[in-house]
């Protein structure tokens, strides 16, 4: 509890986890953790192009120390090995309700290709 309401300790994991799929068997395996930069990492979507993932948290995460991790989309870059980079967070500001859901729509763009 913080001054009288919830809050949460910034030590908890959001974390984003990449799998290969083993060619053999068919398993999958864990080849990097990422921090989400966010909380309840709900819904992500990636770009046609194989190369961004955006990832949604819903909610705002009150902290202990007063401040205030807010909801957000978060922009990683995918390399070619499908290991993730972090490029930027966009917060979204959602008042008393959340984002509960998140999508990519591709938007035709006439000149170069845009960098993220």
């Amino acid at each position: 509890m913080g001054e009288g309401r919830r809050a949460f300790s910034p030590d908890g994991e959001n974390n984003i986890v990449v799998f290969a799929i083993d060619q053999n068997c068919g398993e999958p395996k864990a080849i990097q953790h990422i921090e989400g930069r966010g909380v309840q990492l709900r819904t992500f979507g990636i770009d046609p192009s194989g190369r961004v993932l955006v990832v949604a948290s819903i909610m705002p995460l009150p902290l202990r120390d007063g401040t205030s991790l807010p909801a957000g989309m978060m922009v990683f870059r995918i390399a070619a090995d499908g290991t993730l980079a972090f490029a930027r967070k966009y917060d979204v500001e959602v008042g008393a309700v959340q984002q509960f859901w998140s999508g990519m729509v591709t938007l035709p763009y006439a000149g170069k290709e845009a960098r993220v």
